[in-house]
């Protein structure tokens, strides 16, 4: 049997209970169909594309849910700042650093 003449046939059923679960699966499997197309779209080999499929084909209770829990990785506070500002200093002046010791050739 068919997943829809399934849920015709629980709606039709005279058991309230069984109505009911029938509406509740319906509500279920339409969400859980739009995930799975989304699940093939973010599957997309380029970044872009599956930023695309993410905004076009988002559900918005589960994205509403996880920015709702979203923690940073690292927290921003003054004392990252300077610290991840020093780090981005050593690591661009490195090359030029290596290159006046001589360890570093350009040619």
């Amino acid at each position: 049997m068919r997943q829809e003449a399934a849920l015709a046939l629980m709606a039709r059923n005279p058991e309230r209970l069984v109505r009911d679960q029938g509406a509740g699966m319906s509500k279920t499997i339409a969400p859980l169909a739009n995930l799975r197309r989304q699940q093939v779209s973010l599957q997309a080999p380029d970044a872009f594309g599956r930023l695309f499929a993410f905004v076009t084909e988002c559900d918005g209770e589960v994205g509403s849910r996880t920015w709702q829990e979203f923690r940073f990785a690292l927290s921003v506070s003054p004392d990252t700042v300077v610290l991840a500002s020093g780090l981005c200093d050593r690591l661009c002046a490195a090359p030029h650093r290596l290159e006046q010791t001589g360890r570093f050739a350009t040619t």
